[in-house]
């Protein structure tokens, strides 16, 4: 049987991230992507209509409904909360 380890984390983005201040930042674009993901649902949006309002190409949108975080800077999803 193969033995193996599980490494238990405080914080996913310490973990795999270059720097702290890496870290951070993608900490702080994961709550503003939560931010705008909320915002979606509770408005009760379309794709379409969430793409349109919030001036996103259909995979920009896709990308931010999946998490994928790596997709955008961070002055992308500040616009994007803000608006």
């Amino acid at each position: 049987m193969e033995e193996f380890s599980i490494t238990l984390v405080d914080n996913v983005w310490d973990s795999c991230s270059e720097s702290k201040e890496e870290a951070e930042l993608n900490r702080e674009k994961a709550r503003l992507l939560i931010r705008v993901r909320e915002r979606i649902v509770e408005a009760g949006w379309t794709p379409s209509e969430a793409a349109a309002r919030l001036s996103l190409s259909d995979r920009q949108l896709q990308a931010l409904m999946d998490g994928q975080v790596s997709e955008f800077s961070h002055e992308q999803l500040l616009w994007i909360t803000s608006n």
